[in-house]
């Protein structure tokens, strides 16, 4: 093992520097092989010719930077084991950061949840997981999407009611009343596409992350706009943002009639959440 820990340094370092190999390391043999990052200091196990021929053919996809997450072909979210695979968003620990605010604000059985935008439906299923009684819906444009979300809520054994809906589209209708809606949607602006990596931009689906530049905040308009109409009174809407357009949405979310609207960091510290309320008579 220490022989093919060697190589995989002297391999992927080059490429992703010393921190980041290291995290994929600790990924490779925690999740091919079990074993803990303390294993990996501390002990030399001899590697069956299968894990190694596995581990080769994972350090080969990487040189190609291709996303450790859709090679393994899951990830964890709130804790919880999500399949991911292309056509879906790999979800962030930022994304995580917006589920934990959202369940910890709204913990009462029987609360009527919508997650548009859902991707792999991780932020759905991690509140129908972790909110007893939650119903909770969610939408997304694309049907690939849509069909990795269900499995992972089946794997879950979570009841979410996934719907493939276009919000955009003027003419999309959602009837049903929601005490929260919480949203991820693509706020990443085209202009800042040269300063991202390969692996996101050669791998990740783009529609799931970037929106006009001459429109950057079109996903939050018509979100604050269908919850005007299918929030309760004071039902609560969240947001995660492009930082850069903070003030822009919260500006928006007043014009439309939300109140108590809190602007929130991130864990790396950036302006990265926003939550706004439906005043009564909307």
């Amino acid at each position: 093992m220490k022989e093919i820990l060697g190589e995989i340094r002297k391999t992927l370092t080059p490429v992703y520097g010393y921190r980041e190999t290291e995290g994929l390391i600790r990924y490779i043999f925690g999740e091919l092989c079990g074993m803990s990052y303390t294993d990996i200091l501390l002990k030399d196990t001899k590697l069956s010719p299968e894990i190694i021929l596995r581990i080769d053919s994972v350090v080969k996809r990487l040189l190609k930077k291709e996303p450790i997450q859709y090679i393994i072909g899951y990830t964890y979210f709130c804790g919880i084991r999500m399949k991911v695979a292309p056509g879906v968003l790999i979800p962030r620990p930022e994304t995580a950061q917006l589920a934990n605010l959202v369940i910890k604000e709204n913990c009462n059985e029987g609360v009527r949840m919508l997650d548009i935008c859902t991707g792999s439906g991780c932020i759905a299923i991690a509140l129908s997981k972790c909110i007893h009684g939650a119903d909770v819906s969610a939408v997304d444009i694309s049907r690939l999407a849509l069909a990795i979300a269900e499995e992972n809520a089946l794997l879950c054994g979570v009841s979410v009611n996934f719907l493939e809906m276009d919000i955009l589209n003027s003419e999309a209708k959602i009837v049903d009343q929601y005490d929260v809606i919480v949203s991820n949607p693509p706020y990443i602006c085209l202009s800042e596409k040269c300063g991202m990596d390969d692996n996101v931009l050669c791998y990740e689906p783009l529609e799931a992350l970037f929106v006009q530049d001459d429109d950057s905040i079109v996903f939050y308009r018509r979100i604050a706009e269908i919850g005007r109409g299918v929030l309760v009174p004071e039902g609560k809407l969240y947001f995660e943002i492009n930082p850069r357009f903070s003030s822009e949405i919260v500006s928006m979310l007043n014009d439309n009639g939300y109140y108590d609207i809190l602007v929130i960091k991130d864990i790396y510290g950036k302006d990265r959440f926003v939550r706004g309320v439906k005043k009564m008579g909307m």
